[in-house]
């Protein structure tokens, strides 16, 4: 008989775990034996719902059951039903199904993604080289001119050996989840985002000098915690294909929740939003981009901030009991 479609179950990763020939319409789906495609789910109704070509096209109706099928973001319940678009996911319970037309156009064949690529393996090669160097540069700025290299050596190697515990977690994971140790996908996403945030906090930092614009240095720690979140996301949908826009929504509310429980500590401690007080990166003179204020200028806006802070050194000693004399 000529088989008219293909009925797919998938798994959580929406993988294929088997497939149910159609030779004829209707089609049933549920838990009963007398089902063209049995389910072993115990959310599925026995007859829970059917399949049927008509004229608008594909349709799913759902017959008695509590749970109901979900396509996308519409849910049917009992007693409904809607017409599926070609190649579309629903599900019945915990089961994931797609269906299959015939004639119905396929996607194109996928390249295999071979980690030993040599465009691969020389991209991962110049962004660990550029991580290292840039960490390199970094404690060269923070030593003192005419420091030893082997007082390099201990966080240079320590960067590598956090990046390969890092990459092998995640690696694990994937076998976990993907039933493959795979590292260097995220090993790719750990460079990436190391790189973009550290020359996105260089460029804020910049910015903040070269135009006199104080918030831009101010917010640092801010974006700092946006890349720190888009970070753990891809290495989380690496694991969870198919599940990007959930994983975006967690994600994107812990950062903001994040920085909005940051802003809230640092307006307590110091009634400000920022932890930041001030800019503290001084690059060469010839960066900025600003005119200069002459002292007249910084020593008049400084001028409004005694009052307030008269009012704190106040409080400060209302609050301190003095110094506690001996006991007789």
């Amino acid at each position: 008989m000529e088989r008219l479609a293909l009925i797919e179950v998938l798994d959580h990763d929406r993988r294929v775990q088997h497939v149910v020939p159609v030779v004829r319409w209707p089609v049933t789906v549920g838990r009963a034996l007398e089902c063209d495609v049995v389910l072993h789910d115990p959310h599925v109704a026995p007859h829970h719902a059917t399949l049927d070509m008509a004229d608008a096209g594909l349709t799913l109706s759902v017959g008695d059951s509590v749970n109901g099928a979900n396509w996308g973001d519409v849910e049917l319940t009992s007693g409904h039903s809607a017409v599926l678009p070609a190649g579309s996911v629903w599900s019945v319970g915990r089961s994931e199904l797609r269906v299959r037309l015939a004639g119905e156009a396929l996607a194109p064949e996928q390249p295999l993604a071979h980690p030993a690529q040599r465009r691969h393996a020389l991209l991962t090669g110049a962004a660990s080289a550029a991580l290292l160097l840039w960490v390199a540069a970094l404690l060269w700025l923070d030593n003192d001119p005419g420091a030893r290299w082997d007082e390099y050596v201990p966080l240079l190697l320590g960067t590598v050996f956090g990046d390969a515990v890092w990459c092998s977690l995640w690696g694990l994971g994937s076998k976990l989840f993907q039933r493959r140790f795979s590292v260097l996908p995220h090993l790719r996403v750990l460079l990436g985002f190391a790189l973009a945030g550290l020359v996105l906090d260089a460029l804020l930092a910049l910015a903040s000098f070269a135009l006199s614009w104080p918030g831009l240095s101010h917010i640092r720690g801010w974006v700092g915690w946006g890349v720190a979140s888009a970070w753990i996301a891809t290495h989380v949908a690496l694991l969870l294909p198919g599940r990007e826009r959930a994983i975006a929504w967690v994600f994107g509310s812990l950062c903001v929740l994040g920085v909005g429980i940051n802003a809230a500590l640092d307006w307590r401690r110091g009634e400000r939003l920022f932890h930041e007080l001030y800019s503290t990166t001084l690059p060469p003179p010839a960066l900025r981009l600003v005119r200069a204020h002459p002292t007249s200028v910084l020593i008049d806006e400084l001028r409004p901030l005694r009052a307030g802070l008269d009012r704190r050194a106040k409080d400060d000693e209302d609050k301190d009991p003095g110094p506690v004399g001996d006991a007789d």
